[in-house]
């Protein structure tokens, strides 16, 4: 889903590049995968890319295949670390409510959120995560 970066604070590449390297070491806070590693994911476990599959990767960009679809056949994934609001108030950007996040990581803990707008329908504002 696209990024509405204006409804973000003004400073939000500052605040997310230093969630993201200073304090997470440029990994994933959940599952410890590094930043734009290349993995094979297997559901929530992943192991980083042998050598052979990286090298059959950049052989597959070297014949001009594109970047995602040579990692696709290949069967890999690129880590993209991204920053989630725990509370899910982009306006809330206190440190303790952002959490370095790869993509697989960001998507799960959204995921009770967006089944619950998916159901309900954003504009009902009234519903919870445990209103059934």
């Amino acid at each position: 889903m696209p990024v509405d970066y204006k409804k973000y604070h003004p400073k939000w590449s500052l605040i997310s590049r230093l969630i993201r390297f200073n304090r997470a070491g440029n990994c994933c806070e959940f599952c410890g995968v590094k930043n734009e590693a290349l993995i094979v994911r297997n559901g929530s476990n992943y192991r980083y890319a042998t050598d052979d599959e990286t090298a059959i990767f950049l052989d597959y960009r070297t014949a001009g295949i594109k970047y995602w679809q040579a990692l696709k056949k290949v069967g890999l994934t690129r880590i993209i670390l991204t920053v989630a609001h725990l509370d899910r108030n982009i306006e809330n950007n206190r440190f303790n409510n952002l959490k370095s996040l790869c993509q697989y990581c960001h998507l799960n803990y959204d995921r009770p959120e967006n089944i619950r707008l998916k159901n309900y329908g954003k504009d009902d504002s009234t519903l919870s995560l445990f209103d059934t």
